[in-house]
């Protein structure tokens, strides 16, 4: 009997999401313990063992090392990208006043409270924005109050890297071979475990909008870089 699967988003998608849970899980080991014993560091070790493995064994280590270093890139430029973008939003209004409302939607900086950190297409679609709306004279007025250029540049420079990266990463995803029973089966276990930790840990951590948003499971996989099917609905969640 043919083994469905649990799950509408790509397999690449799945793995991914479940191995930065996992890791998220490691991260907060010593507080879900308590209230999930079983939840060991054994435990931890042995389920990001398991997503290792199906990443390599179904998806072939040339594209998992492929899209690991992809990811990897992803991650190293959203962290201190977000933080300049930070930075640079709290110098222009305090720099500005009353008019830094409407310098900060001229650079796509409007809408930054309602971005998260955790998901790569929206911090991308922040720094493209930031990217087109720098002109000349507004970069002149802005360095002018004391903003350092570099700073500037840098964010200009990430929105780049961001998209570059993005894009190959999403090329990365885009062939797929068919699974067998065996590897769908392995999968869905991987995912059913992944999802109990997600209603679990979110539910815990429902008074910590941060840390819950870790463990939701539909968040983490978009903010992988929105692939095809990152945005459908998803089985048992």
């Amino acid at each position: 009997m043919k083994q469905s699967k649990l799950y509408s988003v790509k397999n690449v998608d799945m793995l991914f999401a479940s191995q930065k849970i996992c890791g998220s899980l490691r991260d907060n080991q010593p507080e879900l313990v308590v209230i999930r014993t079983n939840w060991t560091m054994d435990y931890v070790d042995d389920l990001e063992q398991r997503i290792t493995d199906a990443i390599h064994n179904y998806l072939g280590l040339d594209r998992f090392n492929a899209l690991r270093n992809a990811t990897q890139n992803l991650y190293q430029i959203i962290t201190p990208a977000w933080r300049d973008l930070s930075f640079i939003r709290t110098q222009i209004k305090a720099d500005f006043g009353a008019e830094s409302e409407f310098i900060l939607k001229e650079l796509g900086l409007g809408n930054y409270t309602k971005a998260s950190r955790n998901n790569q297409q929206q911090v991308c679609t922040l720094l493209m924005a930031f990217r087109r709306g720098m002109s000349d004279e507004l970069k002149t007025r802005i360095e002018a109050k004391g903003t350092n250029p570099a700073l500037i540049e840098r964010i200009k420079n990430y929105g780049m890297a961001v998209i570059e990266s993005n894009n190959e990463q999403e090329k990365m995803k885009q062939t797929s071979k068919a699974l067998s029973h065996e590897a769908r089966e392995a999968l869905n276990d991987i995912y059913k475990d992944i999802i109990s930790i997600c209603k679990i840990s979110a539910s815990y951590y429902k008074d910590d909008p941060v840390k819950k948003e870790l463990f939701i499971f539909s968040k983490v996989t978009r903010g992988l870089g929105q692939s095809s099917n990152a945005q459908s609905p998803l089985v048992n969640e």
